[in-house]
């Protein structure tokens, strides 16, 4: 998996609060958004993002990273 892409998905979703959001922007489906953000959660091993059903939050360490990323 393309892990530059992945860093992408993981900005525009924690920008825009949604996967459906960013995943639109990025021109994928919400089902690839979350592939890739497993993908990036898996390399680093930690969590980035806090997931429910109707919001997406950044973690601490997920704020962190991307203020170093952005």
């Amino acid at each position: 998996m393309d892990t530059l892409l992945s860093l992408r998905v993981f900005c525009t979703v924690a920008e825009l609060k949604s996967f459906t959001a960013a995943a639109t922007r990025l021109g994928l489906s919400p089902a690839m958004a979350s592939k890739h953000l497993a993908h990036l959660e898996g390399r680093l091993g930690t969590r980035l993002l806090n997931r429910t059903s109707r919001s997406v939050s950044l973690t601490e360490v997920g704020a962190l990273y991307f203020n170093q990323v952005r």
